[in-house]
């Protein structure tokens, strides 16, 4: 089996992408019968249309917008997706805020969200209604919808809930199709606004957080007991299920393996699940006679639609419903927390 990584700027706005376009009309002159990717929900959509009307798989391992669980007919036979849709980590999200809120009341929550991204406003829209369940206990605050605008607007924002107490924040950077997102992500958890509590999604957990809270640090302005910034991904180093130290041998031996290639700080939960994608075309090839990208389109679906067949992967249990979603996807709530023999800040169970 031979392997072309190909780069894909992932930027929704270039004038004419042709990452997904080039793949598919060169398949047959390739002999490509399947591709791993994309990254945004945005980038993924628009690729899984091409795919499928060429006869391709994708298997995804990083876009998690609730739009992609309700494909046409011809996009979920080409589509399956290893990591864990918003609809379900933002619940686990939700769920965990609401637990800690147990017998207390009026605590003022604030959203921050890019209103621009399909995968942004999908999970903002989970987690609202999640928490709105509880209006007795939560006070919603203003939102902030332009998180990837120019970081004076974000800091004018973040200015107006702070002298309105906000308690929680929850902030959901798209998947990089507005570079700004990201960047003002870390400077967001770099303020200090009294004991104010940041949460955020998948696209939160990420290294620039930790360099700014090394920053803040530095000049005291963080207690190393208690820094209160969580996120929900989809697996961890130190799962309780599919960790290093659990029962699960594949995923013991990938984090072996993978601290030994990149270093354990480089391992995240999208290495795991780009793991499980290519495992999951392996076992099938394994199983049947594969000759064209057709055979394994046929054969993927039966396998794991039809058949409802499921292997173990370094995230658990992988099983698929027939649009293409996972059953049961795993998700856990990670935190920045200081590693007193490391000497230095780490997301962690």
């Amino acid at each position: 089996m031979k392997i072309l990584i190909v780069n894909d700027p992932n930027n929704l706005y270039a004038p004419y992408s042709q990452t997904a376009e080039n793949l598919a009309n060169l398949a047959p002159q390739l002999n490509l019968i399947s591709i791993i990717g994309h990254y945004s929900s945005e980038m993924t959509k628009k690729a899984l249309n091409l795919y499928s009307q060429n006869g391709l798989i994708l298997v995804n391992s990083s876009s998690t917008s609730n739009e992609l669980s309700h494909l046409s007919g011809g996009g979920s036979l080409s589509f399956f997706r290893l990591t864990t849709q918003d609809s379900i980590n933002a619940t686990q999200l939700a769920h965990y805020l609401t637990e800690t809120l147990s017998g207390k009341s009026h605590k003022k929550v604030a959203i921050i969200y890019n209103k621009n991204s399909s995968y942004s406003t999908s999970y903002r829209n989970t987690i609202k209604k999640c928490l709105e369940q509880y209006s007795e206990q939560l006070i919603f605050l203003k939102e902030c919808s332009y998180i990837s605008e120019k970081y004076y607007q974000i800091q004018a924002y973040l200015e107006d809930i702070k002298q309105n107490g906000v308690d929680i924040i929850i902030i959901i950077p798209d998947g990089g199709i507005e570079p700004n997102s990201l960047d003002n992500a870390g400077l967001i958890s770099r303020l200090k606004i009294n004991s104010c509590l940041i949460a955020g999604s998948a696209t939160f957990y990420h290294e620039n957080v930790l360099h700014w809270i090394d920053e803040q640090s530095q000049y005291n302005l963080v207690n190393k007991n208690d820094c209160q910034i969580i996120a929900c991904v989809p697996w961890h180093w130190h799962s309780k299920t599919n960790g290093c130290n659990n029962e699960n041998q594949l995923g013991q031996k990938f984090c072996q393996l993978g601290t030994q290639l990149w270093g354990e700080e480089n391992l995240t939960w999208r290495s795991a699940t780009a793991f499980d994608s290519v495992l999951i075309i392996l076992r099938v090839l394994e199983q049947f006679q594969i000759s064209d990208s057709q055979s394994l389109l046929i054969y993927m679906n039966k396998y794991f639609k039809e058949d409802k067949k499921q292997v173990r992967g370094v995230t658990g249990i992988i099983q698929f419903e027939k649009n293409g979603d996972r059953i049961n996807p795993p998700a856990e709530i990670v935190a920045v927390k200081w590693n007193v023999q490391q000497s230095k800040w780490q997301w962690t169970i």
